[in-house]
């Protein structure tokens, strides 16, 4: 662990740590291979592997996987087609104490961003959903760089919008491949699995965390906030 600093700054993931949305994102991908014409399945342990990757990586994988004969994007397009569908007729739901972990971060003054590996139409039907855009001061998407996470470019750019240095900006994440991206731009990061996630290598994480609560706990415990 390294050696904590002020935090100036906290960025936030979207899908699983600040939404309840990865069950969507594993539903999606079954809804696609049943209407590609596939009858393979992919379980909750099998996504594990997958939760938190880029889109295009995951169809991959899956096409390989399962030895479909599809073209690239197809797979990938009906999932997406389902979420858009389904951001537009459904309700969507704050993780446990997400909007909390919000609020006690700007009662102290810390300019917030968003930070996530979506595409900038998926991000605004989420957060205009839940007028969720008011909390944050920058939105940094996958349209926004040239490389989506585990690379570090949208953690980097998140901080340059908001002017502070990586090494005093706190992340929340809640897989493998967002705690890398973050880490690699320089944060420090809080990990809060999700069963979706949990068997994933959290080892470059500051911390571990089984919620918001403790993490906020934590934080406030180590006086690591400027003010």
């Amino acid at each position: 662990m390294v050696s904590p600093k002020a935090i100036h700054a906290v960025v936030f993931d979207l899908d699983g740590t600040l939404l309840r949305t990865e069950h969507l994102q594993w539903k999606g991908w079954n809804i696609a291979l049943k209407a590609s014409g596939s009858r393979h399945h992919i379980t909750k342990k099998q996504y594990q592997k997958f939760c938190g990757r880029s889109g295009h990586e995951i169809e991959k994988e899956i096409i390989s996987s399962f030895n479909l004969r599809l073209r690239p994007g197809a797979l990938l397009s009906k999932k997406e087609h389902f979420l858009h569908s389904h951001f537009s007729r459904e309700p969507l739901h704050w993780a446990r104490g997400a909007r909390a972990a919000l609020s006690f971060f700007k009662r102290r003054g810390l300019p917030i961003a968003l930070a996530t590996g979506g595409k900038r139409k998926e991000m605004m039907k989420k957060l205009r959903k839940l007028n969720a855009h008011l909390h944050f001061d920058a939105l940094v998407c996958l349209s926004d760089v040239k490389k989506g996470k585990p690379h570090p470019d949208i953690y980097t750019e998140a901080c340059r919008r908001l002017h502070v240095s990586p090494s005093a900006a706190l992340a929340f994440e809640d897989t493998s491949s967002g705690v890398q991206s973050a880490s690699r731009a320089g944060l420090k990061v809080v990990a809060i699995p999700t069963i979706y996630s949990s068997s994933q290598d959290f080892s470059r994480a500051w911390a571990v965390c089984k919620s918001f609560k403790q993490a906020s706990a934590r934080i406030k415990h180590l006086k690591l906030m400027r003010r």
